[in-house]
């Protein structure tokens, strides 16, 4: 069956902002719970659960613009859809309900709570008909290059790390910090997981990264998500204390600078092939191979990262891919 990802349709603006609303301004709603709570003299447990519901909502966003625009759609996977949004809603309730439980108690839940919504989001998937995830972007599509992406993006890590690791004068280091062992933890870890990537990137790469393509332009459209990444990853990032938010402003910009290069990646990806899969994977062993790199132990070496990051990445927009808009 041909594939209809939302690039398929004309972005209304309303349906956009219906999307905004869900993936950006909802979870700025709810961190602003903890940040009240810890400014009114309480002691902040883990915000681990408030970071999980951040991360769903962008697939929530986009699962609730079909619902509601395109709910005539034979198509739609309704059943997947509403229950995945189920599972967002006891998230957030759980992440508010967290700021009142013992700490100790937090601690051994959430990890289930974790692993739990990423089982549920799997099963739910594989109920889904076919034919049905096939429509709106939820199967995987030519895999064959899909894997030599994916190799090309696990070289360029080594590079990244190559180079990061020149930077603090221990080469070696990119090779020797990473416990071999640990690696095959990552298949497990992958589908521990899971729920937090593909609520990510469902979102970004079949809505919001093809609604601002059609608006801005090709690139423009790229470059502008990036700044909008960035943005909507402020939240998680500030530990509500006053180092932290006076270091904002420099972390901002760096933040924006490495989520412009890393999603320019992804976007490239995405348009070549077409595989929400490959993005998620892409996403998760860019979170999960830390170790490869250096810690930025000073601002001189984060924007070093940050300038190497951007040398990797951004001649992507030289792609042919950049020089048209998504394909209707």
């Amino acid at each position: 069956m041909k594939l209809r990802p939302f690039s398929t349709w004309r972005q209304e603006n309303k349906e956009l902002l219906v999307f905004l609303a869900i993936a950006f301004a909802l979870p700025f709603l709810w961190f602003l719970v903890p940040a009240i709570f810890s400014l009114t003299g309480n002691s902040l447990h883990s915000l681990s659960s408030f970071s999980l519901f951040n991360v769903l909502c962008p697939a929530a966003g986009a699962m609730v613009v079909s619902l509601v625009y395109r709910a005539e759609d034979p198509l739609l996977p309704r059943t997947f859809f509403r229950r995945f949004l189920g599972l967002t809603a006891i998230v957030g309730l759980w992440a508010l309900c967290g700021l009142f439980l013992p700490e100790h108690f937090l601690s051994t839940v959430t990890p289930l709570l974790y692993f739990a919504v990423s089982l549920a989001t799997i099963v739910f998937y594989l109920d889904e008909p076919s034919d049905l995830r096939a429509a709106y972007g939820l199967t995987g599509r030519q895999w064959t290059l899909s894997g030599v992406l994916l190799l090309l993006f696990l070289a360029l890590l080594v590079v990244r790390a190559v180079a990061n690791n020149l930077i603090t004068g221990t080469p070696q280091a990119a090779f020797t910090a990473v416990s071999f062992s640990s690696l095959f933890l990552l298949l497990p870890s992958f589908f521990l997981q899971f729920s937090s990537f593909f609520g990510e990137e469902y979102g970004w790469r079949t809505y919001l990264q093809p609604a601002l393509q059609t608006k801005s332009g090709p690139i423009r459209g790229v470059l502008l998500f990036g700044v909008l990444w960035a943005l909507w990853h402020l939240p998680s990032s500030l530990s509500f204390d006053h180092d932290s938010l006076t270091q904002i402003g420099p972390s901002f910009l760096l933040s924006c600078l490495n989520c412009i290069a890393f999603g320019t990646f992804l976007a490239f990806i995405y348009l070549k092939t077409h595989n929400i899969w490959l993005a998620i994977l892409i996403h998760f062993c860019n979170n999960n191979l830390p170790l490869m790199l250096p810690q930025a132990d000073t601002w001189i070496q984060a924007t070093a990262s940050t300038l190497i990051q951007l040398a990797i990445f951004l001649p992507f927009l030289f792609s042919n891919v950049f020089r048209r808009a998504p394909s209707p």
